[in-house]
């Protein structure tokens, strides 16, 4: 209980921390361009012509900030001091700073999102409609509570498991609900279209564009976006109550609630998605018809593939745990190209130009490069929405168990992945040369991917490879001489050998799998204590590898379509409005960067799918394929890269990018220096301590 509630604080705490850092240091309303009448180039034009409003958001936001933070200390603190943690004030401090943090940030939103008292009104109203709404579901849950009560008190096994998956449908709730809250307060605060730079034409510096040229459509948005956020703040406030309650096993219904608003989160991110990213009504339809799209192809895959089958309702724990991974990917991909759709590479027109025919509040890419922009549009728009269909269809029993088995699913997710990589592509250069290395990046990946599912097809390719030894020899030939006395004492398994090799020539001489797991544990450890407490479970890697690969692409595929420096506003001195400013200032450290940033995106992806075909090849939970190894050794590129992409990116001096080097450098050197260390100290074989 103790973990599931660190696990829980933890998770709000690094998210807020990061939306109010952020937002911190981009406020709403953009800074002023130049220094004139009375304002300073770079300060806050909010500050100037709304400057009540400015102090709230200001004050709000960090406040919120720094209640995260010091949620995360708290929760530091935990981990070195047990007893003091379980006290009844410390743990409650936690709540209190966390529930600080949220209605903080609520506030926050509505100062910084609205410049009229009616518009931050409606958002106050919306709230207090959702809590409404989700008090009436609890309420009607409660009432419930008796038959739920003497159900489950005839079977404690059965109560168990469906604590266990009340826990896990109730933690990937709270992903979606955090995730979903981040992007929606970063869009509420930065709308669409972004802000004037001035006072001209009867509008304020500040104030979003797109409310002054298409007002409808911003309203849309912004309605739809605030209820959104509304849910989401709402199912972590649900989710930290449950928390709170030692009482777990009657909440399927205040479950069914939990879900009920998770679904108008989603629906409310469809409508804030086709209203922001485009500015006429039949790209809205198209944009909102490939969500249906995505829902018809569901259905006939499970009427046309599935007629022979009768297990596919059946409810099996590998079932259970691909739909989790499945709802992670598609999560944070929701969030990932709602973000990327609302504020498109290239940025948008600050002014009005007849000549040109752009307005203002038009993505610029759309004027310069037409075709580039329609790809990018309607690739990450295709992501988008095969994500949200698929976050759906996971949240039905009935749906997704006949669904993932019959790998409907999965072909989705692997639509959605080509959506990606195909918009970051389109959109993270302006050089047709650029974007046909980006492609043969990707082209790479996926070959290898290829090769791998060829391996697959034919597995005794892949058992005449493992056979044999570096000499070439085939071990798969009854010993003789003095093969026999090697076969009698098979080699410890090493780095990068495959487990169903070792197992086979564990079973060849007749060691029972049990007497030569501890035989290893023996010869591994030096003692006999077995290995077990340092073994991480298949499906543990599993989850690590698919959110580090998912975090890495979302940060290397936001980088890439606005890259640092930023976007040149207008055409003068020989650039190109909505080129990258790096790009022309320092070409070297560009090209730098976008190579690294392109190889850990790709890596990334990899990672994904890899992790993907692993999820439709393996046929039991526990069992630890070479693809894991795989995915394992596409991180360390993933990571390399990433680590470039910030030397390269985050400074403009070469002495500056060496210091970062240096750093990242003396990481692994300190880790190397450590295990040194401990090899030298530790006991040698045979002896006690």
């Amino acid at each position: 209980m103790m973990k599931r509630r660190r696990k829980v604080l933890m998770l709000l705490a690094i998210f807020a921390t990061t939306i109010t850092y952020t937002a911190g240091l981009n406020p709403p309303g953009a800074f002023w361009p130049k220094t004139q009448d009375g304002h300073r180039a770079g300060d806050p034009a909010m500050q100037e012509r709304h400057r009540g409003r400015f102090l709230v958001f200001f004050v709000l936001n960090t406040l919120a900030f720094v209640a995260s933070v010091g949620v995360i200390m708290l929760l530091l603190t935990n981990q070195f001091n047990e007893k003091f943690c379980n006290k009844f004030l410390y743990l409650h401090l936690q709540y209190v700073c966390i529930g600080v943090a949220l209605v903080s940030l609520a506030g926050a939103y509505a100062a910084g999102t609205c410049r009229k008292t009616d518009s931050t009104t409606s958002v106050v109203v919306l709230y207090l409609c959702s809590l409404a709404l989700v008090l009436g579901l609890l309420y009607h849950a409660s009432r419930s509570r008796g038959n739920l009560d003497e159900k489950q008190d005839n079977n404690k096994n059965q109560t168990k498991a469906k604590d266990h998956s009340l826990s896990t449908a109730r933690s990937l709730v709270l992903l979606l609900a955090t995730l979903a809250a981040a992007v929606t307060y970063q869009a509420g605060l930065n709308p669409p279209g972004g802000f004037w730079p001035d006072d001209r034409d009867g509008h304020k510096g500040g104030d979003p564009i797109l409310l002054a040229k298409h007002a409808t459509r911003y309203r849309v948005f912004f309605y739809c976006n605030s209820t959104a956020l509304a849910a989401s703040l709402v199912v972590i406030f649900m989710v930290q109550r449950n928390c709170l309650s030692k009482r777990t096993t009657y909440d399927k219904l205040r479950l069914h609630a939990l879900q009920a608003v998770m679904i108008l989160d989603l629906i409310a991110l469809i409508g804030a998605y086709a209203a922001g990213c485009c500015r006429d009504t039949s790209t809205s339809i198209y944009v909102i018809a490939l969500a249906g799209g995505v829902l018809v192809y569901v259905v006939f895959h499970l009427v046309f593939f599935t007629m022979h089958r009768d297990d596919l309702h059946e409810k099996k724990e590998i079932v259970e745990r691909d739909r989790k991974l499945l709802l992670m990917l598609a999560i944070l991909a929701t969030t990932l190209t709602y973000q990327a759709g609302l504020t498109p590479p290239g940025g948008f027109w600050l002014e009005d130009d007849n000549e040109l025919g752009h307005r203002a509040g038009d993505p610029v890419l759309l004027s310069n490069y037409p075709r580039r922009y329609t790809a990018f549009f309607y690739l990450n728009a295709t992501g988008f929405m095969a994500s949200v269909a698929l976050t759906v269809l996971l949240v039905n029993p009935n749906l997704y168990r006949a669904a993932i088995r019959s790998h409907a699913l999965c072909v989705c997710m692997v639509a959605g992945l080509f959506g990606l990589m195909g918009a970051y592509a389109a959109g993270s250069s302006r050089h047709l040369r650029t974007s046909i290395y980006m492609i043969a990046l990707i082209g790479l990946v996926f070959t290898f991917i290829t090769l791998l599912l060829i391996f697959l097809s034919h597995p005794d390719l892949i058992g005449k490879w493992i056979r044999r030894n570096p000499c070439g020899c085939d071990k798969s030939k009854p010993p003789n001489g003095t093969e026999k006395q090697a076969a009698a004492n098979p080699p410890i398994a090493t780095v990068g050998t495959d487990e169903a090799a070792v197992r086979s020539l564990e079973a060849g001489d007749g060691t029972t799998g049990k007497e030569a797991s501890l035989s290893r544990s023996i010869e591994a450890g030096g003692g006999t204590s077995s290995s077990s407490g340092n073994h991480v479970e298949p499906h543990t890697e599993r989850r690590y590898l698919v959110l580090l690969g998912v975090l890495a692409a979302s940060v290397t595929y936001q980088a890439g379509l606005v890259p640092p420096g930023g976007f040149w506003p207008d055409n003068r001195d020989g650039h190109a409005a909505g080129n990258p400013i790096l790009h022309d200032s320092n070409d070297r450290r560009y090209h730098i960067f976008f190579c690294c940033n392109s190889i850990s995106f790709a890596a990334s992806i990899a990672v994904i799918a890899l992790l993907m075909l692993e999820l439709v090849k393996r046929k039991d939970d526990r069992e630890r394929t070479f693809l894991i190894r795989a995915a394992h050794y596409m991180m360390l590129l993933d990571l390399v890269g990433l680590l470039g992409a910030y030397a390269a990116g985050s400074s403009r001096e070469w002495e500056t990018s060496g210091y970062i080097v240096a750093l990242v450098a003396a990481v692994p050197l300190y880790i190397g220096v450590h295990i040194f260390m401990y090899w030298m100290c530790r006991p040698a074989p045979g002896t006690s301590g």
